[in-house]
């Protein structure tokens, strides 16, 4: 079906699965059509809220409106429909359609949860922050390791268990206890060598550490084990002084 009238006609439920940018404008085109009395109509994007689907109200006064955005990443839709069950899916919107969603959600094995309207663009900082910054948060760590001189393919498998390891610490004891490492213990002498093994060797990865090292250095100092000093000696070193 191409024609969007036909595509939409008698529909109880309408899925709008489209990039972010173009969710505004099938919702505009679907404001000129005749939905079905009482249809839920709700959009799949992470950044956008449900407001982004008020002007279907102005021709259909029945319609229910939703947003329901599912936390997982899809590189490919071959492995999507694999990747579904137990995916925790964020929806907000009108409470007809909320109570449609719980039931769909459910129905794919996963998990609904109901987050603020407004709150959207940070909700989905958080899934872009544990999703796409994650893979360049190990891009960098690949390429400070292939700077030392491990091989590259050996990279990952290598640092999977300490990977799935501060997971495994950070679930069960949250991130002020379960954070590790040579800033978790005041260690300035070894981020002094880090920072210039990595000015020397990678610089271009050197601002990832800083500002990555400034937000670990928060949650150190929350540490009752933290050593009084050490945070302004690392922060100098942060700061080049």
């Amino acid at each position: 079906v191409t024609d969007l009238e036909e595509a939409v006609r008698g529909a109880d439920v309408v899925a709008i699965c489209v990039p972010d940018r173009e969710v505004p404008g099938v919702a505009a085109e679907l404001a000129s059509v005749p939905l079905a009395d009482q249809a839920v109509v709700f959009h799949t994007s992470g950044s956008l809220s449900s407001r982004n689907l008020e002007t279907l109200r102005s021709k259909n006064r029945g319609v229910a409106l939703a947003s329901a955005h599912p936390l997982q990443s899809f590189a490919s839709p071959k492995e999507a429909m694999g990747r579904m069950r137990g995916v925790t899916w964020s929806i907000e919107g009108d409470e007809r359609a909320l109570a449609f969603l719980d039931g769909m959600v459910a129905g794919f094995g996963g998990k609904p949860i109901r987050i603020q309207t407004d709150g959207k663009p940070l909700y989905h900082a958080a899934a872009a922050v544990a999703s796409h910054y994650l893979v360049a948060i190990l891009d960098v760590a690949v390429s400070l390791a292939e700077a030392s001189g491990m091989p590259r393919e050996s990279d990952i498998p290598a640092f999977r268990p300490l990977m799935e390891g501060s997971l495994a610490n950070f679930s069960r004891l949250g991130a002020v206890e379960g954070l590790t490492g040579p800033i978790s213990r005041g260690d300035t002498t070894t981020v002094s060598r880090h920072m210039v093994a990595i000015r020397t060797r990678l610089p271009q990865v050197e601002e990832v550490y800083r500002a990555l090292g400034r937000y670990a250095l928060q949650l150190a100092q929350q540490k009752k084990s933290f050593p009084p000093g050490a945070a302004a000696e690392i922060e100098a070193l942060f700061k080049g002084t």
